[in-house]
């Protein structure tokens, strides 16, 4: 379990934008371990003040005294896997140990006030416990302003942090193209879509060693 914690922080250090795209699920809920915790904290406060996660950002979020130690051994021990399954996983598991936690104090119901009052507290734990937890309802105010911060921090930066589409304007406005991306062309026919579509692999591929399908 606490490799696939130390998986995904990993991930997400290397890929903001997924952080973007299930920060409500991305809640120190899901993790066991308490330095995963401590550190999926940190990457939620850097998203919220600056969108530049790093080694030393995340670090300094930390508070703890050997934390840019941890977050550098974090990074070296990295592996690939599928992120979005160790998600749905750590999710689930989470919700079994609300559950056994659920059993427990039923039982404990039971032998003090009787299954009456017992089935009572099931019923409603288990409905709160298969809808969305509270703290995933947030002002949409928070999503856009870790949105903007990472669109002032990609047109500030020289470098980028996806692939690189030989679009100088584009790669400063989005950092490059990024694994979260869902890019659409759009436009009349004969526009360029195409010709577009074609730069871009064609710049990925020779200056990247990108291959599109």
């Amino acid at each position: 379990m606490k490799k696939a914690e130390t998986t995904l922080l990993t991930y997400l250090i290397f890929n903001p934008n997924y952080f973007l795209l299930r920060q409500d699920e991305l809640t120190e809920d899901i993790f066991t371990d308490d330095i995963n915790k401590s550190i999926i904290n940190a990457i939620r406060k850097v998203m919220m003040k600056s969108g530049k996660l790093n080694v030393i950002s995340v670090s300094k979020e930390m508070h703890e005294e050997n934390a840019f130690d941890i977050i550098t051994e974090l990074l070296q021990n990295h592996i690939y896997s599928d992120v979005d399954e160790i998600v749905e996983m750590l999710i689930n598991n989470h919700k079994e140990r609300k559950l056994q936690f659920i059993l427990r104090d039923a039982m404990l119901k039971i032998e003090s006030n009787g299954w009456n009052e017992a089935s009572v507290f099931l019923s409603q734990s288990l409905v709160q416990l298969n809808e969305a937890r509270s703290q995933d309802i947030h002002p949409i105010k928070d999503d856009i302003i870790i949105m903007l911060k990472h669109i002032e921090n990609n047109m500030k930066s020289n470098g980028l942090t996806g692939i690189g589409t030989g679009l100088q304007l584009f790669d400063n406005f989005t950092g490059g193209l990024q694994k979260s991306d869902l890019i659409i062309l759009a436009g009349r026919t004969s526009m360029g879509k195409t010709s577009l579509a074609l730069t871009i692999a064609r710049n990925a591929a020779v200056d990247f060693n990108v291959i599109f399908s």
